[in-house]
């Protein structure tokens, strides 16, 4: 039975995240998940209208703009799309005394640590990380009951993520070249959403940070996909600057589930979790 007086909003609702959220939530809650077309986040005058039509209890902004190349070139659009709407969300929860949860990322960080927690500070290279940190400082200075959920290497739902690309080139190609030289923790959409539903009932208001544990550079992730497939391909190791790229990525962008972690319950391991992924999905 689903609850009154808890409607929630949530944006991104089409993505591989967002996909999974609506799964869990619109199970027991009456969920607003607008198209593109009714709430298109670059028109930030339209925002805070459109939420004193729905009047959600609880706003989830999964919605961003995440190409971090192309960030560097179309900055207007992905400084409107992550900070600038997520200003007016912010606006509507603190008048209306709303609940707000926040998908920030692992790129606010500058990679100099092997792996970084909640307290640690957010240091972005990229433009994208810039206005994901920008988005996140705007929260806590105006919001109390915030979530901020950091979350790393996404996949799930969906062609965007790297173990889809990956499968894909591998119809087609014999040898492909992973890069070497960058870490992060590979993290299913499911373990985030039911994450995300533990964090809404325990009201821990705060930064969380939501991965699969563990750490892995996307070669050995790569390695891991090919043997848990039994794929016929060789994978050749390569330095990330020879693929180039124009924005600046962190060398590591692991994070540690600390405070969730010893709140709530330890998150399953990244290999557990691809696992699982890859069954469902291709096994």
């Amino acid at each position: 039975m689903k609850q009154r007086g808890k409607e929630i909003l949530l944006t991104g609702g089409t993505g591989q995240l967002g996909k999974e959220i609506l799964k869990f939530l619109s199970k027991k809650f009456n969920v607003y998940a607008p198209t593109r077309e009714e709430l298109d986040l670059e028109k930030t005058d339209k925002i805070y209208r459109y939420c004193t039509k729905v009047k959600p209890h609880i706003l989830i902004l999964a919605g961003a703009y995440t190409d971090v190349d192309r960030a560097e070139s179309e900055k207007e659009k992905a400084f409107k799309t992550n900070f600038l709407s997520t200003k007016e969300f912010v606006k509507y929860a603190a008048e209306k005394d709303r609940i707000l949860i926040f998908i920030s990322s692992d790129y606010v960080f500058d990679g100099k640590k092997e792996i970084y927690s909640e307290i640690d500070l957010p240091q972005p290279l990229c433009f994208y990380g810039k206005t994901k940190y920008l988005a996140e400082k705007e929260i806590i200075s105006n919001l109390k009951k915030y979530f901020i959920i950091r979350t790393s290497w996404l996949y799930g739902e969906g062609k965007n993520n790297f173990i889809f690309k990956f499968v894909e080139k591998v119809k087609t190609e014999k040898n492909i070249k992973v890069v070497t030289d960058r870490y992060g923790s590979p993290t299913y959409t499911k373990d985030v959403a039911l994450a995300l539903i533990t964090l809404i009932y325990s009201k821990r208001y705060g930064i969380h940070h939501i991965v699969n544990t563990g750490k892995v550079s996307r070669f050995k992730f790569a390695e891991e996909i090919k043997n848990l497939m039994k794929l016929n391909v060789k994978i050749i190791p390569v330095r990330a600057e020879e693929f180039g790229g124009v924005a600046k990525r962190p060398f590591s962008s692991a994070l540690k589930n600390i405070k969730f972690s010893s709140s709530f319950y330890p998150l399953r391991d990244w290999k557990k979790a691809l696992k699982d992924f890859l069954k469902e999905k291709f096994l």
